[in-house]
């Protein structure tokens, strides 16, 4: 990612280093595979049982050859299968398998409640406007934010942020440089200052604002003199050239980050705050040389050994990971370090968005005596034991009714009555007078197990806080649904951790947004002043609307003295901004 140097051996005293180390550890051997497990119920998907299907060529084989994510919730007695705290399953038994596996029917509920969620916070792309004073510049650094988001996915890059959130419950949107960018930063001050004033992207200041940086510099080389000149010429300006503006937008990659494999770092040492000192990014877990573990044993392992010294070696040895602090960056394979160099763009590179908060995190995860960054709690995490036993109940009651739907006949005394089927219009003749046919078997109705499901459903609509409602599903009569005031109390829980998330969002666009203009800025790209790279973001109704009352509100406002921007940018509709001067 960044220029490198030689490699040497590991500072003796690092505090960063250390708390790395342990938190490094916590997040490989005891975190990771928790998130991953949230992702699997999430996901749920489909392994092939090629591994457990029996080698005999006359065994039977099982009707369904696959088994699902959320199987490892169930009990044995469904699945055919005992798994570990892995999730690995194993056979149960020497039994064929179609004996103990039962009707398995998993009801995925988890999925369609959080892509209903993500689809209220990011269902439609906000109106994003600059807060800069001029005009002119509002409008192109607008079009500038909104052409690097649509490059980097526009509309899916905000949803997949916010549903890593929301199964991780925390999400990370990466700010990546592109070499070209990395080598203007990684420049002298004096050369990255020629390379800024010789950019045609030179523009004209905001009103009340003082002389651009670089102005009544006297003497110099005549490279400066002749840098100044042409910098006086597009001085005019007020849009870079069409070359410049394509490398600017180019300069800069966004894309989102896993939380299975990056855990922000607070600092070593005091005070104590909750602001973010670096990152350690992990590539890759060099386990090879030991046999694999479960997830309780590695936790064993991992709290008998994470604050001693020989603990924090052992564990600084079995990874690959990048220390990424705002100054510098240094990478570790097994205990050495590899590479290292500046870190040109002067900040770090990931952006957090927490789902919600977690008032107990510091207790939770906390292998040092340094205070920990808040992080974000899972919506999948309270809902997995709910899913579970609605997957159970729901497993049951297909078991049930395979066994008792189709009737069963029992005849007594008459000829071939086992060849000859059960059919309409089917006649049976005998001479004993002691035949009979008894029928037995069909489904019954168990109102408690109804009663019971239904109970389920409704404890995950409360903990979720998404309603069938929000997804079309209308059960019953659930009155007129027609005022926008009563779909608001039905979905009043949805609404509001939609307008969290969306202020979430908010502030993550504008903190990332801030430091790539900053970069831009300091690269010599794209010129812009610390108070123009502020972002407005407009989001759109969660729930419909009509859209005659929606202009006759924007006349009242209008009426009322609301700026005319902002209610125009409510209503969806944005500044125009120039193109880029040939």
């Amino acid at each position: 990612m960044f220029s490198t140097h030689n490699a040497r051996s590991v500072a003796p005293a690092d505090p960063l280093l250390d708390l790395a180390t342990a938190q490094l550890a916590w997040l490989g051997d005891v975190v990771a595979p928790r998130l991953e497990r949230f992702m699997g119920y999430y996901r749920n998907p489909a392994r092939p049982l090629t591994a457990f299907l029996p080698t005999s060529s006359n065994a039977t084989l099982p009707t369904r050859p696959y088994r699902l994510f959320q199987e490892v919730g169930l009990p044995a007695r469904i699945t055919g299968f005992r798994v570990n705290s892995e999730g690995d399953a194993q056979p149960s038994g020497t039994q064929p398998l179609d004996v103990r596996r039962k009707e398995v029917v998993i009801e995925n509920d988890i999925a369609w409640r959080l892509n209903t969620l993500v689809d209220f916070t990011t269902g439609q792309m906000p109106i994003i406007t600059s807060t800069a004073r001029n005009p002119e510049r509002r409008a192109l650094l607008t079009r500038f934010v909104n052409e690097v988001l649509a490059r980097a996915g526009g509309v899916e890059l905000l949803a997949e942020l916010t549903l890593r959130a929301a199964v991780h419950g925390t999400s990370y949107l990466q700010i990546e440089p592109r070499p070209a960018l990395l080598a203007r930063l990684s420049m002298p001050d004096q050369t990255a200052a020629l390379a800024a004033d010789a950019s045609p992207a030179a523009t004209v200041p905001d009103e009340g604002q003082g002389a651009m940086p670089g102005e009544g510099v006297e003497g110099g080389s005549p490279g400066v003199a002749d840098a100044m000149l042409a910098r006086s010429e597009h001085a005019t300006r007020i849009t870079p050239a069409p070359e410049i503006w394509a490398e600017a937008v180019d300069a800069i990659s966004l894309r989102t980050a896993s939380a299975t494999r990056i855990c922000p770092l607070g600092s070593p040492t005091p005070p104590a705050h909750d602001d973010i000192a670096a990152f350690v990014v992990l590539h890759d877990v060099n386990d090879s040389d030991t046999p694999p573990a479960t997830l309780m044993q590695r936790l064993r392992t991992w709290l008998s050994r994470s604050n001693t010294p020989e603990g924090l070696l052992e564990a600084r040895q079995r990874f690959t990971f990048d220390l990424i602090e705002p100054t510098r960056w240094r990478r570790f394979v097994r205990g050495q370090l590899v590479s290292e160099g500046p870190n040109p763009l002067g900040f770090l590179p990931y952006v957090a968005l927490n789902n919600s908060a977690d008032p107990a995190r510091d207790a939770a995860i906390a292998p040092t005596g340094a205070r920990q960054v808040p992080l974000g709690l899972s919506d999948v995490e309270p809902l997995i034991p709910l899913q579970d036993e609605l997957n159970t109940r729901l497993s049951d009651r297909a078991y049930r009714l395979t066994m008792q739907s189709a009737r069963v006949y029992l005849g007594k005394g008459i000829a071939d009555f086992a060849t000859t089927p059960v059919t309409p219009g089917q006649m049976w003749a005998t001479d004993n007078l002691d035949a009979s046919v008894e029928t037995f078997g069909g489904d019954a109705s168990v109102s408690g197990e109804e009663a019971h499901i239904n109970e389920i459903r409704e404890a995950l609509d409360k903990i979720s806080g998404v309603t069938p409602v929000a997804a079309g599903l209308l059960r019953g009569k659930v009155g007129n649904l027609t005022s926008a005031v009563a779909l608001r109390v039905t979905l009043i829980a949805l609404l509001a951790k939609t307008q969290r998330r969306r202020a979430a969002l908010t502030t993550v666009l504008q903190t990332t947004f801030a430091r790539v203009l900053d970069a831009l800025d300091r690269a010599g790209l794209f010129h812009s002043n610390p108070d123009e790279r502020g972002l407005d973001l407009n989001w759109p109704s969660a729930l419909p609307e009509n859209d005659t009352e929606r202009l006759e509100q924007a006349q009242l406002k209008v009426a009322l003295g609301v700026p005319k921007r902002t209610v125009l940018a409510e209503l969806g509709y944005d500044e125009v901004a120039p193109p880029p001067q040939s």
